[in-house]
Protein backbone atom coordinates (compact mmCIF):
# COMPACT_ATOMS: atom_id res chain seq x y z
CA UNK A 1 0.00 0.00 0.00
CA UNK A 2 1.11 3.14 -0.88
CA UNK A 3 -0.36 6.98 0.08
CA UNK A 4 -0.43 9.74 -2.72
CA UNK A 5 -0.24 12.85 -0.58
CA UNK A 6 -2.16 15.75 -3.04
CA UNK A 7 -1.70 19.38 -1.67
CA UNK A 8 -3.14 22.26 -3.59
CA UNK A 9 -5.07 25.32 -3.27
CA UNK A 10 -8.44 26.36 -4.53
CA UNK A 11 -9.31 29.83 -6.29
CA UNK A 12 -10.60 32.34 -4.27
CA UNK A 13 -14.27 32.10 -3.40
CA UNK A 14 -14.28 28.46 -4.75
CA UNK A 15 -14.12 26.49 -2.23
CA UNK A 16 -18.16 25.90 -1.91
CA UNK A 17 -17.85 24.39 -5.98
CA UNK A 18 -15.10 22.98 -5.47
CA UNK A 19 -16.50 20.71 -2.17
CA UNK A 20 -19.34 19.85 -4.13
CA UNK A 21 -17.13 18.61 -6.79
CA UNK A 22 -15.14 16.87 -5.33
CA UNK A 23 -18.13 14.37 -4.35
CA UNK A 24 -17.54 13.54 -8.47
CA UNK A 25 -13.84 12.99 -8.39
CA UNK A 26 -13.55 10.79 -5.34
CA UNK A 27 -16.90 8.47 -6.99
CA UNK A 28 -13.79 9.07 -10.36
CA UNK A 29 -10.48 7.50 -7.75
CA UNK A 30 -13.07 5.15 -6.36
CA UNK A 31 -14.06 3.39 -9.77
CA UNK A 32 -10.32 2.38 -9.79
CA UNK A 33 -9.73 -1.08 -8.36
CA UNK A 34 -6.37 0.08 -7.32
CA UNK A 35 -7.69 3.02 -5.15
CA UNK A 36 -8.01 1.84 -1.59
CA UNK A 37 -9.56 4.68 0.84
CA UNK A 38 -10.12 9.03 0.05
CA UNK A 39 -9.47 11.17 2.51
CA UNK A 40 -9.97 15.02 1.56
CA UNK A 41 -8.77 17.78 4.61
CA UNK A 42 -8.97 21.53 4.52
CA UNK A 43 -6.46 23.82 5.97
CA UNK A 44 -8.17 25.61 9.68
CA UNK A 45 -5.53 28.05 8.60
CA UNK A 46 -5.81 28.68 5.30
CA UNK A 47 -9.56 27.67 4.05
CA UNK A 48 -8.44 27.36 0.77
CA UNK A 49 -5.19 24.88 1.16
CA UNK A 50 -6.76 21.31 0.85
CA UNK A 51 -4.50 18.05 0.93
CA UNK A 52 -6.17 14.82 -0.64
CA UNK A 53 -4.62 11.57 1.24
CA UNK A 54 -5.04 8.71 -1.19
CA UNK A 55 -4.41 5.06 -0.45
CA UNK A 56 -3.42 2.68 -3.38
CA UNK A 57 -2.11 -0.86 -4.01
CA UNK A 58 0.52 0.40 -5.70
CA UNK A 59 2.33 2.96 -7.42
CA UNK A 60 2.13 1.14 -10.65
CA UNK A 61 -1.53 0.80 -9.46
CA UNK A 62 -2.01 4.85 -9.82
CA UNK A 63 0.89 6.07 -11.74
CA UNK A 64 0.05 3.71 -14.60
CA UNK A 65 -3.29 1.86 -14.51
CA UNK A 66 -5.19 4.51 -12.83
CA UNK A 67 -3.28 7.90 -14.76
CA UNK A 68 -3.54 5.69 -17.92
CA UNK A 69 -7.85 5.54 -17.62
CA UNK A 70 -10.66 7.45 -18.94
CA UNK A 71 -11.31 8.11 -15.36
CA UNK A 72 -8.24 10.08 -15.03
CA UNK A 73 -8.84 12.24 -17.73
CA UNK A 74 -12.32 13.39 -16.44
CA UNK A 75 -10.77 13.75 -12.97
CA UNK A 76 -8.19 15.87 -14.98
CA UNK A 77 -11.31 17.97 -16.38
CA UNK A 78 -13.27 18.44 -13.34
CA UNK A 79 -10.15 19.14 -10.83
CA UNK A 80 -7.99 21.59 -12.80
CA UNK A 81 -10.51 24.74 -12.99
CA UNK A 82 -11.04 24.72 -9.59
CA UNK A 83 -7.08 24.86 -8.59
CA UNK A 84 -4.73 27.82 -8.25
CA UNK A 85 -1.07 27.16 -9.14
CA UNK A 86 0.20 23.82 -9.27
CA UNK A 87 -1.02 20.94 -7.05
CA UNK A 88 2.17 18.60 -5.62
CA UNK A 89 2.05 15.34 -5.69
CA UNK A 90 3.70 13.01 -3.32
CA UNK A 91 3.71 9.16 -2.93
CA UNK A 92 4.94 7.75 0.99
CA UNK A 93 5.45 4.34 1.74
CA UNK A 94 5.01 2.51 5.16
CA UNK A 95 8.10 1.63 6.61
CA UNK A 96 8.93 -0.97 9.50
CA UNK A 97 11.47 -0.10 12.21
CA UNK A 98 12.55 -2.68 15.04
CA UNK A 99 11.02 -2.40 17.85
Amino acid sequence: MILEHLAFRVRPNGQAAFERDWLRLRALLNNSPHCLQVLLQRCIEDPHRYIARIEWDSVAGHMESFRGSPDYRKFIEVFSPHIEGDAEMVHFENITLPG
